[in-house]
């Protein structure tokens, strides 16, 4: 990486939940959480002596803060995920059970703040006009802040500069119409993002066709 010998990097204490992972649906929101934060606590050693879910993850931040002395980083990943699973009609109570539970598990963050470095929450939804974020009025939505289009993807200057023997078997001009679409606005063309995986599709579909021609070439 460019950045590896231009950057002195420093470790923090990380709580990282992703969402669609927590067996929400097997065990409830509330228990699997619970299980989420016991799981990190045995991860750094340390012990949780509380029971209840808000002050589990209260005591999370504090010990491991004390523990490193340091800010910790708290990354959430598809935090809305156990919203958006049930909001057919059926669902729908499931979805307001799992929107208290998630208000009462986030309420705890802005009195923390002091402990926290760096809090980054993730999602395809803005559900902050349903009150869960409604205690956490610190947040900043980066969603479609320019400053930020380059964190999560590859930019396509980067991919220009990264992939020049790939692109001379794929023409640049196609992947340059993947431009990223977020929360339904198109973004402008300085501001292409390709995600990593859609670039492998691509070129990976790229030698297929030309190992076809090869072959009808060669038989």
């Amino acid at each position: 990486m460019y950045i590896y010998d231009k950057w002195v990097f420093e470790e923090y204490p990380i709580i990282r939940i992703d969402c669609n992972k927590i067996g929400y649906r097997d065990f409830g929101l509330k228990q699997a959480l619970i299980q989420e934060l016991e799981n990190i606590f045995g991860s750094y050693g340390i012990e949780s002596v509380q029971n209840e879910l808000s002050l589990k993850f209260r005591e999370l931040i504090e010990e491991l803060s004390k523990k490193f002395n340091k800010g910790v980083v708290i990354l959430i990943d598809e935090y809305d995920k156990p919203l958006i699973d049930y909001l057919d009609k059926d669902n729908l109570y499931k979805a307001k059970e799992n929107r208290e539970i998630m208000k009462d598990f986030y309420s705890v963050l802005k009195p923390l703040e002091p402990y926290i470095k760096l809090l980054l929450i993730t999602g395809v939804s803005k559900f902050s006009k349903v009150s869960i974020f409604s205690d956490l009025n610190n947040l900043t939505d980066i969603a479609l802040d320019p400053d930020f289009n380059e964190v999560c993807g590859i930019s396509q200057q980067e991919l220009e500069d990264n992939f020049v023997e790939e692109l001379k078997i794929y023409d640049k001009e196609k992947l340059r119409h993947g431009i990223m679409v977020t929360n339904g606005t198109l973004m402008e063309t300085r501001y292409i993002i390709h995600t990593p995986y859609l670039i492998f599709l691509r070129i990976k579909a790229s030698l297929k066709i030309i190992g076809t021609a090869l072959v009808r070439l060669l038989f």
